[in-house]
């Protein structure tokens, strides 16, 4: 638990990271630790939505299947102008380090650089 509260701890510092997180519909739908556990949580969210540095979405059930199914992407940008990508599934997960968008660019690097800071709609 403590690596998690000291992630929270960055995101209300002085400075923080920009926190940019697509969920698939089925996290807020699906219940998990009760009703009062789950109302807590997606109120505590939905606060968090409030700060200029984080960013929440949703990807619709309505927008079928997509590339992370089954699994899940974290993108961090570092010093320096470097990039890494960890995609993950159940079984497996890679660190892939990348620097420029070519014709061999992985997947995961086109579908996690988000199109614009703040969108007006989440999915064009």
């Amino acid at each position: 638990m403590s690596p998690r509260l000291d992630r929270q701890v960055l995101l209300r510092a002085d400075a923080p990271p920009l926190l940019w997180c697509i969920r698939d519909e089925a996290v807020i739908r699906r219940p998990v630790g009760g009703g009062g556990v789950m109302a807590e949580q997606l109120a505590h969210v939905l606060h968090m939505t409030g700060a200029p540095h984080v960013v929440v979405q949703v990807l619709p059930f309505g927008r079928g299947e997509h590339q992370l199914m089954g699994g899940s992407l974290t993108h961090l940008k570092l010093g320096l102008g470097s990039e890494v990508a960890y995609p993950e599934g159940s079984h497996s997960g890679e660190l892939v380090e990348f620097r420029r968008r070519s014709r061999n660019t992985p997947w995961y690097t086109i579908c996690s650089r988000p199109r614009r800071r703040r969108p007006t709609s989440p999915w064009p």
